[in-house]
């Protein structure tokens, strides 16, 4: 049971609805700017993990070969929902 100091009052939840599901697209290529738009761009992460409590990003820099990789390799460890837990080694 959780306290109710930590649930997210429901006027302040997001949507799951595809319709209007809004999600925060943060672009991380103000990281590599001046401290002004780099404080922006912490700004934009904070608001939106707090807000939302996820976030895509964009002009991150990890290249598309990165990404599929990681995603194939994803989708192969879900794919077996029987594992037990003390059978996977990371």
């Amino acid at each position: 049971m959780f306290l109710n100091v930590y649930k997210i009052p429901t006027s302040y939840r997001p949507s799951l609805s595809p319709e209007i599901a809004n999600v925060p697209v943060v672009d991380l290529a103000g990281l590599k700017q001046g401290s002004e738009q780099r404080s922006l761009v912490i700004e934009a992460i904070r608001k939106a993990s707090r807000r939302n409590g996820f976030f895509q990003v964009i002009n991150h820099g990890i290249c598309q070969s990165m990404l599929d990789g990681a995603l194939s390799s994803a989708f192969e460890f879900f794919r077996f929902a029987n594992f037990k837990e003390s059978e996977v080694h990371v």
